[in-house]
């Protein structure tokens, strides 16, 4: 085929993808993870939260398509606890929320299935019940995903349905530094923080194909 006949083409790629666009509803479970300091035990429960999806599909391969993605997750909050030798439970609040941009590979046919990658700009932060500064850390980290749901009724506006899961490709270590002075104890803080972001997470999501 001549150089002519190639671009063509490929240009006329985008026009391929079968409802290329998609909207989504996300209710997730994350697993936070938590920190040993010394003698000091920092643990957060689950946390859970709605979010928002979104995909963009300009090129299909055969029975596979390469999707543009977008996401927001709302805060999530959950209980989070510190126990040492003297304290017995002392509560604060785990929150967490993320914006991610992505790609993933799909198969329709007669499942769905997709895998890719996100970058997700994450903030955790971590909030004392009687309130007070926030120990807060923002991070971005490639997360890998995962999904399999099906479509109903393939073809102009269709809802479908899906499990997710998703788990980071990197984390954040926890502080090491000695705190002797109150601009360090504060990084320590933040540190921690963000120390503290999910290690997995898995939900249902809900949407239209269009």
């Amino acid at each position: 085929m001549r150089l002519s006949g190639i671009l063509p083409a490929l240009l006329a790629l985008p026009l391929m993808a079968q409802q290329p666009l998609s909207i989504g509803l996300t209710y997730d479970s994350q697993n936070p993870k938590n920190q040993t300091l010394d003698s000091v035990q920092i643990s957060a429960k689950t946390n859970s939260s709605f979010g928002l999806t979104f995909g963009y599909t300009p090129w299909t391969f055969g029975s596979s398509a390469l999707a543009i993605t977008a996401a927001y997750r709302f805060k999530g909050t959950s209980d989070l606890t510190v126990k040492t030798p003297s304290l017995s439970g002392a509560t604060a609040d785990y929150k967490h929320e993320y914006t991610a941009l992505g790609l993933q590979v799909s198969w329709r046919k007669p499942l769905d299935f997709g895998f890719g990658l996100q970058c997700r700009f994450e903030k955790t932060s971590i909030e004392g019940k009687e309130g007070g500064r926030p120990w807060a850390g923002n991070t971005a980290r490639p997360w890998l995903n995962g999904q399999i749901g099906y479509t109903f009724a393939p073809g102009g506006v269709s809802p479908y349905v899906a499990l997710v899961a998703a788990i980071p490709l990197t984390c954040t270590s926890k502080p090491t530094t000695p705190a002797v002075d109150e601009a360090t104890a504060q990084a320590n803080q933040d540190q921690l923080a963000k120390s503290m972001a999910p290690q997995f997470e898995f939900g249902i999501q809900v949407g239209l194909r269009f």
